[in-house]
């Protein structure tokens, strides 16, 4: 498996400003991911990790603290290119039985509250693309049937132009979702691993 086959995979990492709580996210086809950007997606104080600054004044935890499955951010970095997505569960969704002591509760809890949550952000993204297509074929009908000096060449180009900007923005279709998730045993240590199954 040669290096060509991954020239046009973009990975993109999360974290967050401590003093702002704003998210910040390394978008690998922008700039270069460094040791210190990986430490920065990490640091989760919970678990006695310390922030790491990434520059002067940027001080940055785990960006799990605001959403720990970076979709909208995704989208927000290359809104028009079509994507193929890959997202890497590390904390499983479902578990076989209830935990059955304390330990594991808090286990489970954060299994939770770290699940992949995107499934109404791809569903609104399903919806804004379906919506997009129909947008396009009125124009086409538009263009093709209605004499345009009838409701205005001004009008038109208005429409096209608006037409043309929410195409740009938001006109990426997501082709594929492919899930890989990190299966564990039960019952389980209470500390995670970092060990994913592909």
């Amino acid at each position: 498996m040669g290096p060509d086959r991954f020239r046009f995979v973009t990975s993109y990492w999360t974290a967050v400003n401590i003093l702002t709580s704003e998210p910040l996210t390394f978008d690998s086809s922008r700039q270069k991911i460094t040791p210190k950007h990986i430490l920065a997606t990490s640091a989760y104080p919970s678990d006695n990790f310390p922030w790491v600054e990434l520059e002067e004044g940027v001080y940055a935890w785990d960006g799990a603290l605001l959403s720990n499955t970076p979709f909208s951010e995704c989208i927000d970095a290359s809104p028009v290119i079509d994507k193929n997505l890959f997202i890497v569960e590390n904390y499983p969704m479902r578990i076989e039985r209830l935990p059955d002591n304390l330990a594991m509760v808090y286990h489970r809890a954060r299994d939770i509250m770290f699940s992949d949550k995107t499934q109404r952000q791809i569903r609104m993204s399903k919806v804004i693309t379906r919506y997009l297509k129909y947008i396009e074929e009125l124009y086409q009908i538009i263009e093709k049937n209605i004499d345009p000096a009838k409701i205005g060449k001004k009008k038109v180009e208005k429409l096209h132009d608006t037409y043309t900007k929410l195409k740009r923005e938001r006109g990426a279709e997501i082709k594929n979702i492919i899930h890989i998730t990190r299966d564990e045993s039960f019952p389980h240590s209470a500390q995670k691993n970092f060990l994913i199954h592909l």
